[in-house]
Protein backbone atom coordinates (compact mmCIF):
# COMPACT_ATOMS: atom_id res chain seq x y z
CA UNK A 1 0.00 0.00 0.00
CA UNK A 2 1.10 3.77 -0.79
CA UNK A 3 2.76 5.14 2.63
CA UNK A 4 -0.40 8.16 2.71
CA UNK A 5 -2.79 4.68 2.82
CA UNK A 6 -0.70 3.47 5.43
CA UNK A 7 -0.40 6.76 7.65
CA UNK A 8 -4.50 6.84 7.53
CA UNK A 9 -4.74 3.07 8.35
CA UNK A 10 -2.73 3.14 11.38
CA UNK A 11 -4.27 6.19 12.64
CA UNK A 12 -8.06 4.58 12.45
CA UNK A 13 -6.61 1.47 14.09
CA UNK A 14 -5.19 3.64 16.84
CA UNK A 15 -8.56 5.80 17.26
CA UNK A 16 -11.00 2.75 16.48
CA UNK A 17 -12.38 1.31 20.08
CA UNK A 18 -12.58 -2.80 20.05
CA UNK A 19 -9.55 -3.61 18.10
CA UNK A 20 -6.44 -3.70 20.14
CA UNK A 21 -4.30 -6.86 19.75
CA UNK A 22 -6.09 -7.68 16.38
CA UNK A 23 -3.94 -8.76 13.74
CA UNK A 24 -5.37 -7.18 10.37
CA UNK A 25 -4.06 -7.21 6.74
CA UNK A 26 -4.01 -4.08 4.36
CA UNK A 27 -4.51 -4.64 0.51
CA UNK A 28 -6.04 -3.40 -1.93
CA UNK A 29 -9.15 -4.79 -4.40
CA UNK A 30 -6.89 -4.58 -7.72
CA UNK A 31 -4.76 -7.83 -7.56
CA UNK A 32 -1.35 -7.45 -9.13
CA UNK A 33 1.64 -9.94 -10.09
CA UNK A 34 5.41 -9.64 -10.17
CA UNK A 35 5.15 -9.21 -13.77
CA UNK A 36 3.08 -6.52 -13.60
CA UNK A 37 4.88 -4.36 -11.04
CA UNK A 38 8.49 -5.17 -13.18
CA UNK A 39 6.29 -3.67 -16.11
CA UNK A 40 5.33 -0.77 -14.38
CA UNK A 41 8.10 0.06 -13.22
CA UNK A 42 10.18 -0.05 -16.31
CA UNK A 43 7.22 1.97 -17.60
CA UNK A 44 7.74 4.66 -14.73
CA UNK A 45 11.84 4.46 -15.22
CA UNK A 46 12.24 4.15 -18.82
CA UNK A 47 14.39 1.47 -18.79
CA UNK A 48 13.65 -1.69 -20.78
CA UNK A 49 14.94 -4.79 -19.65
CA UNK A 50 15.31 -8.10 -21.51
CA UNK A 51 12.95 -10.61 -19.33
CA UNK A 52 13.87 -14.46 -18.72
CA UNK A 53 11.26 -16.78 -17.27
CA UNK A 54 12.66 -18.61 -13.87
CA UNK A 55 14.61 -21.73 -14.39
CA UNK A 56 12.13 -24.56 -13.32
CA UNK A 57 14.05 -25.30 -10.29
CA UNK A 58 13.94 -21.50 -9.01
CA UNK A 59 10.22 -21.21 -10.19
CA UNK A 60 9.38 -23.76 -7.72
CA UNK A 61 10.43 -21.56 -4.65
CA UNK A 62 9.66 -18.13 -6.22
CA UNK A 63 7.03 -16.43 -3.60
CA UNK A 64 4.93 -16.01 -6.61
CA UNK A 65 1.67 -12.99 -6.06
CA UNK A 66 0.49 -12.02 -2.72
CA UNK A 67 -3.25 -11.01 -1.96
CA UNK A 68 -3.57 -9.63 1.22
CA UNK A 69 -7.76 -9.49 2.36
CA UNK A 70 -8.42 -6.70 4.17
CA UNK A 71 -12.15 -6.85 4.59
CA UNK A 72 -11.36 -7.74 8.36
CA UNK A 73 -10.12 -4.05 8.57
CA UNK A 74 -12.35 -2.41 6.66
CA UNK A 75 -15.47 -3.80 8.31
CA UNK A 76 -13.73 -2.73 11.72
CA UNK A 77 -12.63 0.84 10.71
CA UNK A 78 -14.29 1.78 7.15
CA UNK A 79 -10.80 1.74 5.73
CA UNK A 80 -10.51 1.82 1.83
CA UNK A 81 -7.20 2.48 -0.01
CA UNK A 82 -7.07 5.21 -2.09
CA UNK A 83 -3.93 4.94 -4.38
CA UNK A 84 -3.64 1.95 -6.30
CA UNK A 85 -0.15 0.80 -7.61
CA UNK A 86 0.46 2.71 -10.27
CA UNK A 87 -0.72 6.04 -8.43
CA UNK A 88 1.11 5.51 -5.72
CA UNK A 89 4.29 3.94 -7.56
CA UNK A 90 4.33 7.00 -9.61
CA UNK A 91 4.26 9.10 -6.86
CA UNK A 92 7.26 7.36 -4.94
CA UNK A 93 8.84 7.36 -7.98
CA UNK A 94 8.56 11.01 -9.37
CA UNK A 95 9.77 11.67 -5.52
CA UNK A 96 12.62 9.63 -5.67
CA UNK A 97 13.94 11.72 -8.80
CA UNK A 98 12.97 15.24 -7.01
CA UNK A 99 15.16 13.83 -4.24
CA UNK A 100 17.75 12.30 -6.26
CA UNK A 101 18.45 10.32 -2.81
CA UNK A 102 20.81 7.43 -3.48
CA UNK A 103 20.38 7.54 -7.56
CA UNK A 104 23.17 10.02 -8.14
CA UNK A 105 22.14 9.47 -12.12
CA UNK A 106 18.28 9.70 -12.05
CA UNK A 107 17.29 12.73 -12.41
CA UNK A 108 19.71 13.64 -14.89
CA UNK A 109 19.74 13.35 -19.13
CA UNK A 110 21.27 10.08 -20.12
CA UNK A 111 22.04 10.95 -23.45
CA UNK A 112 24.19 7.66 -23.62
CA UNK A 113 21.43 5.10 -23.28
CA UNK A 114 18.75 6.91 -24.31
CA UNK A 115 16.63 6.59 -21.37
CA UNK A 116 14.58 9.35 -20.70
CA UNK A 117 14.92 10.54 -16.73
CA UNK A 118 11.46 9.14 -14.72
CA UNK A 119 10.22 12.20 -13.26
CA UNK A 120 9.56 13.46 -17.12
CA UNK A 121 8.33 10.34 -17.84
CA UNK A 122 5.58 10.81 -14.90
CA UNK A 123 5.31 14.70 -15.40
CA UNK A 124 4.61 14.31 -18.99
CA UNK A 125 1.95 11.58 -18.37
CA UNK A 126 0.49 13.60 -15.25
CA UNK A 127 -0.03 16.36 -17.85
CA UNK A 128 2.45 18.51 -16.11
Amino acid sequence: NYVDDVVDALIRAGSTEGIAGQIFNLGHAEHHSVLDLVHLLQHLSGVSYRLTPYPKDYAAIEVGDCYCDFSKFRAATGWLPRHNLATGLGRTWSWLCVQNRGFPNLGEDRHDSGIRPAFRVFAAEAGN
